[in-house]
C-alpha cells in the first residue's frame, strides 16, 4: 500500500481484504450498499485518489471518507450496514 497522506482516506480495520470485499460487494443485493463496499476495497488497495475513486461510485468525497470511518469503527460482522 502506498503512504497515506496526511488528508487522505485510510482503512485500519483489517477484518476484510481488498478482495474479500468486492467478493462481499458481488454477493451484495442492495447495489448502493455494493457501491460504497467497492469504493472501501479500492481505498484499500491504495491506487486511486479519493476524488476518482468517490467520482467512479458515484458520491462526493466526504462520502466517501464518512464510510471509511465507519468500516473503521465496526467489526466485519458490521460492515454490511455502512
Amino acid at each position: 500500500m502506498k503512504d497515506v497522506l496526511p488528508n487522505s482516506v485510510a482503512i485500519t480495520n483489517t477484518d476484510h481484504t481488498a478482495e474479500g470485499l468486492k467478493a462481499l460487494a458481488g454477493k451484495c443485493k442492495d447495489k448502493n450498499q455494493s457501491r460504497r463496499l467497492r469504493a472501501i476495497a479500492r481505498v484499500m488497495e491504495g491506487e486511486h485518489t479519493r476524488a476518482e475513486i468517490a467520482r467512479q461510485a458515484c458520491f462526493d468525497r466526504q462520502t466517501l471518507c464518512d464510510g471509511a470511518n465507519r468500516c473503521n469503527a465496526r467489526s466485519a460482522d458490521q460492515w454490511h450496514c455502512l
